[in-house]
């Protein structure tokens, strides 16, 4: 516990548009990028941009809500509101750049 303690003191407890000083959709990317890319690459590992093709914001915010019950080795999103609405932004990019 007290290796455990000492790790969280050190850990940037900023959030990530501040940490990176970003906005908008470069800010969504990092999240992506930070919160969702491990383990989710676009055309590599577990992709899943398909499911993200014709895909509402509101149904991109239901994902997040019930990010962590979709499999024990999903965490819950952690974001706050503005890396949401950021990361949101983000895939409705992408979503218009692969319609146009």
């Amino acid at each position: 516990q007290m290796i455990a303690s000492h790790i969280y003191t050190q850990i940037d407890k900023r959030h990530l548009s501040e940490i990176y000083n970003l906005e908008g959709t470069a800010l969504g990317k990092k999240v992506y990028d930070v919160r969702c890319g491990k383990c989710h690459v676009f055309n590599g590992f577990n992709d899943k941009s398909e499911s993200l093709l014709d895909i509402t914001e509101e149904d991109i915010g239901d994902i997040l809500d019930m990010a962590g019950e979709f499999a024990d080795e999903m965490p819950d999103f952690t974001g706050d509101a503005k890396e949401r609405k950021a990361l949101i932004d983000y895939i409705m990019s992408l979503n218009n750049k692969e319609t146009e």
